[in-house]
């Protein structure tokens, strides 16, 4: 069986980056650029690049526009990347051989491994240093694509599995997140406003507890990664904190929104 993959990519004024990400994917058999409203030349990139260009209304962040690019790639295998990622030659070579291989074992979901980099190179202290599994290939009818921020909920269907692929040691696929601080607040900034639907839409609720856990593991995370050695990773530390905060009192909020809009029993 030849396994075929299809490049999914949603962008949005994504000129700067585009370019490279698509170069990178040269071993799909598709290149599938969904654009949510570019003003730059992200559109003209992208066919110049080999890809199929389809314009979708403007949503606030690429997973709600996820179920809708699967939908339009003619390879069942889709290969999700972001705009600011660039896929080693590798994944080409390893990734259908592991399709291949488990299949017909029920595999709907795969996890590569990422390594973030800032303009210095990769990033060294913090929770984004060293290298971290990311849901990155599916196979689209064995998994839920429900659109929430964070790729919440995004999982295989019941009765398939997911599996890590394997990569050369120290290696994984590059993704260039930040270029300063300022691109990781206003990040935080922008993405709040939707904290509450996503979490609340996988089943979480507020709770004193799940606050205070969430914090504590994330600052472990941190301090396992040695913050503390790097100005800017402590900033982006304690600015999280603060928005895990905020996030749980939209939370809390838009529990006590849903719960007044559902009628009475007995009405």
């Amino acid at each position: 069986m030849v396994i075929k993959l299809s490049a999914l990519v949603v962008s949005y004024n994504d000129a700067e980056d585009l370019s490279r990400c698509l170069r990178s994917l040269a071993f799909c058999d598709e290149l599938m650029v969904i654009d949510v409203g570019s003003q730059d030349a992200s559109c003209e990139i992208a066919r110049e690049n080999g890809a199929k260009v389809v314009l979708h209304p403007h949503v606030p962040f690429a997973e709600k526009a996820h179920a809708f690019g699967a939908a339009q790639c003619h390879n069942p295998w889709v290969l999700l990347a972001d705009p600011d990622m660039e896929f080693p030659a590798w994944v080409g070579e390893r990734l259908p051989r592991m399709i291949e291989r488990y299949e017909a074992q029920g595999l709907g979901l795969v996890i590569l491994p990422t390594i973030s980099y800032g303009p210095e190179g990769p990033i060294s202290y913090g929770r984004k240093a060293g290298r971290r599994g990311r849901p990155l290939a599916f196979h689209r009818d064995r998994v839920e694509i429900p659109g929430y921020l964070h790729y919440r909920g995004f999982r295989e269907r019941d009765g398939f599995i997911s599996l890590g692929l394997v990569s050369p040691a120290g290696d994984g696929v590059r993704h260039y997140a930040m270029e300063n601080v300022r691109d990781i607040f206003n990040k935080y900034r922008r993405y709040l406003p939707y904290e509450a639907e996503s979490r609340y839409g996988i089943g979480q609720r507020f709770s004193w507890g799940g606050l205070i856990g969430e914090i504590y593991g994330k600052l472990k995370q941190d301090m396992r990664q040695r913050a503390y050695r790097d100005p800017r990773a402590l900033f982006i530390m304690l600015y999280q904190i603060i928005n895990i905060w905020r996030a749980y009192m939209a939370l809390r909020a838009y529990e006590r929104q849903v719960a007044s809009s559902v009628p009475p029993e007995g009405n």
